[in-house]
């Protein structure tokens, strides 16, 4: 089924409503580059299938708002930043539309979505971006991402048990990773008990909220305390096939 046709007015009017009902209060932020954003998925959508949205209001409240939620809880310090799995740029790129002194790093698999993230942040003349096309497992053991970031984000990519022993590699000793989670967030963190201790990561505090009164998420804060060991993480598709 063809998905609705819309406008920059229907964009902005939903991102407003938006917004405001969910206390996201974006003061001194070029809007415009988000009505731009939101417009360049939603059409690349069509072709791509970035995001299940079937509607614009759905995009942007769970896609675009929910990204947005880490910033209700923490305000953090400047630093460098990967989004892990970012499929079309969530939460990486509205996390970036916000803070623009961070550094962005855009990790992502599949060519053609790297392609889609490239040529939205060349038409949003957005700096300090940079993309790393790849699988985690490959790209942790390189030596310039290895425990080279500030701060990792994930949403929507995999287990917690397979996050954190992708993810966690990527994060400097003191750094943090934020996994975004649905309502089986605790039964995944209980699962990921082993691979927390193993790649040196520890739960600090989780972030509960819902969207617009309705869809209801939590934003897992795990601080890496101690290096990760060099077998971690183990070789591509392993995680999957067998976790921690």
């Amino acid at each position: 089924m063809d998905r609705e046709e819309i406008d920059r007015e229907d964009i902005n009017e939903v991102l407003r409503n938006a917004l405001l009902e969910n206390k996201l209060l974006l003061t001194g932020i070029d809007t415009d580059k988000i009505v731009k954003y939101l417009e360049l998925v939603w059409e690349a959508n069509k072709k791509l299938n970035l995001t299940g949205a079937k509607n614009i209001n759905e995009l942007i409240e769970e896609h675009f708002v929910d990204s947005l939620m880490l910033l209700k809880f923490y305000n953090p310090p400047p630093g460098k930043w990967c989004d892990l799995g970012s499929g079309a740029g969530f939460p990486g790129l509205p996390l970036k539309l916000v803070m623009e002194k961070n550094k962005m790093y855009l990790l992502e698999a599949s060519r053609k979505k790297i392609n889609f993230l490239k040529h939205a942040v060349n038409v949003l003349n957005l700096k300090e971006v940079e993309f790393l096309k790849g699988r985690a497992e490959n790209v942790a053991r390189e030596e310039n991402c290895r425990e080279k970031f500030d701060y990792l984000v994930a949403r929507a990519v995999a287990e917690m048990p397979v996050l954190v022993e992708t993810g966690l590699p990527l994060v400097k000793t003191g750094g943090l990773m934020f996994a975004y989670k649905g309502s089986r967030g605790e039964e995944e963190i209980k699962k990921a008990k082993n691979a927390l201790e193993e790649c040196g990561g520890k739960v600090i505090e989780r972030h509960h909220y819902s969207i617009s009164g309705r869809g209801k998420g939590v934003i897992y804060s795990i601080k890496k305390i101690n290096n990760t060991p060099v077998k971690y993480p183990r070789r591509e598709g392993i995680p999957r096939k067998k976790p921690l």
